[in-house]
């Protein structure tokens, strides 16, 4: 994913981060209704994947199943756009 210019404020626990990039899922989705709104949809999505992804959220517990399905709704929802 390209490197994001307006990085957002990364709250301080890991149960708010995870707050933060379900609000930027939700985002996405009511984005995904329009080719249009694509690019802002994929927006929400990268900013959603990298707070959820490998750095954050998923890395501070790898055997943590709700850490790996947040990081595969990430995903999947990006690659239904570019699909």
């Amino acid at each position: 994913m390209p490197m994001m210019t307006n990085w957002p404020v990364i709250p301080p626990d890991l149960q708010a981060i995870r707050n933060l990039a379900r609000v930027h899922k939700y985002l996405q989705l009511a984005n995904m209704d329009s080719h249009e709104d694509w690019p802002e949809s994929l927006r929400h999505g990268e900013i959603a994947y990298r707070l959820d992804g490998p750095i954050r959220y998923a890395a501070a517990d790898p055997g943590n199943r709700q850490a790996k399905l947040d990081l595969t709704l990430d995903v999947s929802q990006t690659a239904f756009i570019h699909s």
